[in-house]
């Protein structure tokens, strides 16, 4: 039976969402009018079970401490309980939730709609197959299922090396389409999986074919949402967004409509309340919007039906892609499922591949493509063909007369495979002898930025940092691409985790209530750990605990006695716009008074403590607490006696503890001083290598004059200055810094694939072994 046999006034359509513009086009198109309400089987199914909202998911999270995954399957597995637990432990736990939720009013039916159905002529069209499930639940409906009408087109395969080629391939014959006469918007894409995404984007860009619904990820990487989430608390947050984005680009609308339509879902505007759900949402919803008004369009293959005038390419026609393989690993699994009307997963993959089958064989204009292989893996044909016995054809090789800049890629990754790896291609000598391409030849200079987008990007506000200044003054592109562009994703490890909670530990330790078994509880409650990294945290337990201990026999030494731990300290430095140098300094010791301090700053890693590097504003860590002390109301006119970094995760060796933990770092060169803070500092236990004599401090203890002190800090000051100064004009040229024979602009950084880095860009700099620049600045 056809569409229009079908339509009349007074029913209920029902058809997959994957053809419902189609009826509407086709009833606009014929000028068609029915009084009639078209909804998908999912929507007409659910109309008649347990619905619930976000504030049933943030019940059972909030009263039953759940995660948000594990109170969503709960959720979703209610609607198919029949009263009857059958003495299933799992049922019955199921049933409980479902009492609780309902005595609560958190799962609610609208008899109304589901009245409206159950006198309503219902006809199911467009599906394959209805399931036991779905019958059940519209037993006592009217309907009628009308199965789709299934052709029998034969098809050929065409199998092609690499997915590059399989998407050139494919571009290739969508352009000859194009130049017969075809519409872009009758020319379809599907069995488009989440792997093709970047090189179906980056290839038909090549070929200027437009190309709408490639999913983007998901809204929550946006920078929208993050500004929604960062001011999550601010009432005017949505006001914000709309000031500091531009709506009227489509991409930022899209995002915002379906930020706001996410928050419609709340009852609750304290959105701090329930941001975990948000960010669940967030997560969910797909960042992809119509970027083009007529383009070529990625749709669902399964429950779709195609027209006889649309050209349909199926892709990536690959056992791992299609079909999609179910497992008996659902919440009611396959021993109880008929228990429910719910079939198991046998059949759920039997009906999965007939309904593939007959909806490819019904395509009247079909190309099926597959790749054989990428870089990483190998790839086989689908199981599909196994039914539908289609001819496969290898396409070895085959002429790209539409997309120069497709021909010059292709010539540059033979050259590379040439020449890095001694691997010619077949097709080099013919490539070569066709293009030409400026290979091995490029620039590397970054072309600038105006400083007004700059500030708009920032919002006009700038945030300095220890690390920040040290990253520019390192290699300016470093510091845009990481501090500007934020390219560098936070990934939590273990390793950070460590030290989050010895450093949240150690600045509660210093307090009279302290115990250390609460806080040491307290700081991992929020985190999760695998069985061995438990294992390790047991050990580090330990370790932490020595720490602690080693402190207070350290401290036992020390004539000051008051601690300011994790002090969080800002500096005005406003220019152009608002700027903000901060810095969080671990442990500052210090008098009752005020008078003398030494600095602390614990690390878990290896401990640098070579200043020298500071006249270039590099490796000014220990310098730049000494300022933001200096700097803070309470401490401005302290006498600093010391500096110092501290190792608090240290060797198993127990000889070598003790000797680890000591402070490294540099000491006030006036004995007067130190004796304050370490009465044993003739030979000292608590500062590593001070040792003093008859004739004063040795030579290979680290000690600096007052004098020196007070150069350092004005020094910070300017080279804050300086690279506030350089950033605010947008210099963030590829400049990376050499000391010596040491090229530390590049150390570590994970930028390298971007920069180019040549060995014009370096700057050498001398390289000092003492404080003889302090002298050289005046």
């Amino acid at each position: 039976m056809k569409l229009e046999d079908i339509l009349k006034d007074n029913i209920v359509l029902v058809i997959p969402n994957s053809i419902h513009s189609k009826v509407l086009n086709y009833l606009d198109k014929n000028n068609l009018v029915y009084d009639m309400k078209i909804i998908s089987l999912d929507e007409l199914v659910s109309s008649f079970l347990p619905n619930y909202d976000h504030d049933a998911v943030y019940y059972l999270m909030e009263k039953h401490d759940f995660k948000y995954d594990v109170a969503c399957t709960y959720l979703n597995n209610i609607k198919y309980l029949n009263g009857n637990g059958h003495g299933i432990k799992k049922i019955d736990e199921l049933e409980k939730y479902k009492k609780e939720l309902t005595d609560n009013n958190l799962l609610f039916y609208d008899e109304n709609l589901k009245n409206y159905y159950l006198n309503k002529e219902i006809v199911i069209y467009g599906y394959d197959y209805l399931d036991s499930f779905s019958k059940h639940v519209l037993s006592n409906c009217h309907y009628t299922f009308i199965k789709k009408e299934n052709n029998n087109y034969e098809h050929k395969i065409y199998s092609l090396n690499s997915m590059d080629d399989e998407i050139e391939y494919v571009a290739i014959k969508i352009i000859e389409l194009i130049n017969q006469g075809i519409s872009v918007d009758k020319i379809k894409l599907t069995n488009v999986t989440s792997d093709y995404f970047d090189k179906l984007d980056s290839i038909f860009k090549m070929f200027n074919i437009p190309l709408n619904h490639l999913n983007k990820g998901s809204i929550y990487e946006t920078n929208i949402i993050k500004c929604f989430l960062d001011n999550i608390n601010e009432k005017d947050v949505l006001e914000s967004i709309k000031d500091k984005f531009d709506l009227n680009n489509s991409a930022n609308n899209y995002i915002y409509s379906k930020l706001i339509s996410i928050l419609n879902d709340y009852s609750s505007n304290k959105y701090l309340d329930i941001k975990d759900l948000l960010i669940n949402d967030f997560k969910k919803t797909t960042n992809y919007y119509q970027e083009y008004d007529k383009a070529i369009e990625v749709v669902d293959l399964k429950n779709n039906i195609f027209l006889d005038d649309e050209y349909v390419f199926l892709i990536g026609f690959n056992m791992e892609h299609i079909p999609v393989i179910h497992k008996d690993d659902k919440y009611i699994d396959d021993k109880i499922r008929p228990l429910f009307n719910l079939i198991d997963h046998y059949e759920e993959n039997k009906i999965e591949k007939e309904n593939l089958i007959n909806t490819i064989k019904s395509i009247k204009n079909l190309t099926i493509t597959l790749k054989t292989k990428t870089p990483f893996q190998n790839y086989e044909i689908s199981s599909l063909n196994d039914y539908l016995n289609y001819e496969v054809i290898n396409i070895n090789d085959f002429e790209d007369i539409y997309s120069n800049k497709m021909n010059h890629l292709k010539l540059a990754c033979m050259l590379d495979n040439l020449i890095k790896y001694n691997k010619k291609d077949d097709n080099l000598d013919k490539y070569a002898s066709s293009f030409k391409i400026p290979y091995l030849t490029y620039k590397n200079d970054f072309t600038g930025l105006d400083k007004e987008d700059l500030y708009d990007y920032l919002d006009n506000k700038l945030l300095l940092s220890y690390s920040s200044i040290d990253n520019y003054n390192k290699c300016g592109f470093r510091y845009y691409i990481n501090n500007v562009l934020k390219l560098d994703p936070f990934e939590e490890t273990f390793f950070i985790n460590i030290g989050n909670i010895f450093h949240e530990v150690l600045s509660k330790c210093f307090m009279e209530d302290f115990d250390f078994e609460s806080s040491f509880n307290d700081a991992l409650k929020d985190m999760e750990f695998n069985s061995k990294e438990e294992f390790f945290m047991n050990i580090l337990k330990d370790e932490l605990k020595f720490v602690i201990d080693t402190l207070y026999e350290q401290n036992k030494l020390s004539t000051l006695d008051k601690f300011t731990c994790e002090n969080k300290i800002y500096v005005n430095k406003d220019k152009n716009i608002k700027v903000t140098f901060m810095g969080v300094v671990d442990k500052i010791i210090h008098d009752s008074d005020n008078k003398y301090l030494v600095i602390v700053d614990y690390k878990t890693g290896n401990l640098h403590t070579n200043l020298f590097n500071t006249i270039y504003g590099i490796g000014m860590q220990l310098p730049i607490y000494v300022y933001l002390a200096k700097e803070s109301n309470e401490f401005k006119n302290a006498e600093v006696i010391g500096f110092y970094l501290q190792k608090i995760v240290t060797s198993k060796d127990d000889e070598k503890k003790n000797e680890e933990i000591k402070l490294n770092g540099y000491t006030v060169d006036d004995p007067e001083l130190v004796n304050l803070f370490d009465t044993n500092y003739e030979d000292s236990s608590v500062i590593k290598s001070l040792k003093c004599g008859a004739n004063g401090f040795y030579k290979y203890s680290k000690t600096i004059s007052k004098d020196e002190i007070d150069k350092l800090v004005k020094l910070v000051d300017t080279k804050i200055d300086e690279a506030r100064d350089n950033i605010l004009d947008a210099k963030f040229l590829i400049n990376p810094k050499k000391i010596g024979d040491k090229n530390i602009g590049c150390e570590f950084c994970k930028y390298k694939d971007l920069c180019f880095m040549k060995d014009s860009n370096l700057v050498d700099l001398k390289k000092y072994d003492d404080f003889s620049f302090l002298s050289e600045e005046e």
